[in-house]
């Protein structure tokens, strides 16, 4: 096995696709986050400040699975909890610009605290972790060996100790495999399991749905005069000429929105 980086986002990504699949009630894209993370940290996860406006604004899941949360990024193997997210704000309101950032990491913890609270089981045990919710939602249902799991090394040096799952996953080839073809079938094992349903499939995962239409490089919309700062010299996640949807970025799409067929 070896580190996947950030294709980990795929893996939590898919992970949210089958609980808006099998939870429709609960789970959807516009739903907010606050509530639908049980007891009294999620409540925190409401209102947040967006830096210099006097905006206060609500995150979904949408929104921390496209990039579009406003979050400011964390890197060089800060950790990150609820509190940091709650004391630092947001760096623009959620929606209306694009920013590669850690939301498939909270992702993580909402599935985890989600499913706990659901008391779900995997393997004959309760879900405790969130290595368990991706065994429940995506590891078992797909046939992955034992090899896929949170690094211990990533978690260490990169992540502050997290189960990190905006990179911190190790995998085979083998395994990421079966995920591409699910992927290929939109939602479908090839022996006609049904994962995701292909009509929400090809609503989430598919077409570009970043604001209008348009490509990350076109949406940034900073408020977080700091922000800047941290990641000049280094790497400023400004986005690129490509789309996104709930499931990854899109490539090979044009400022009209079009899918020119590359793939993710």
């Amino acid at each position: 096995p070896a580190a996947v980086m950030s294709v980990s986002k795929i893996f939590v990504s898919f992970a949210v696709m089958r609980s808006m699949h099998l939870r429709p009630g609960d789970w959807h894209p516009d739903r907010p986050v606050h509530e639908l993370g049980p007891g009294g940290a999620w409540a925190r996860f409401r209102d947040l400040e967006v830096y210099g406006t006097g905006v206060r604004a609500n995150l979904t899941i949408k929104h921390l699975l496209m990039h579009t949360s406003g979050i400011p990024a964390v890197w060089h193997g800060h950790g990150v909890d609820l509190d940091d997210i709650v004391r630092r704000g947001l760096c623009f309101e959620p929606g209306t610009g694009w920013s590669y950032t850690y939301g498939h990491r909270v992702l993580g913890w909402l599935l985890r605290d989600y499913w706990q609270a659901q008391n779900a089981s995997v393997g004959g045990a309760p879900v405790r972790t969130v290595h368990d919710a991706m065994r429940l939602l995506v590891y078992e249902p797909l046939g992955f060996s034992s090899a896929t799991k949170f690094c211990k090394m990533m978690k260490i040096f990169a992540f502050g100790g997290s189960e990190a799952g905006d990179g911190g996953i190790c995998s085979t080839a083998a395994d990421m495999r079966k995920l591409a073809v699910v992927a290929l079938r939109r939602g479908q094992t090839l022996d006609g399991r049904v994962l995701v349903d292909e009509a929400r499939w090809n609503e989430w995962a598919v077409p570009n749905l970043l604001p209008g239409r348009k490509l990350a490089r076109e949406l940034r919309a900073w408020t977080c005069p700091w922000y800047k700062l941290e990641h000049d010299g280094w790497r400023r996640p400004d986005g690129d000429l490509m789309g996104q949807n709930l499931f990854a970025m899109t490539w090979g799409v044009d400022r009209a929105g079009r899918d020119r067929g590359v793939g993710w």
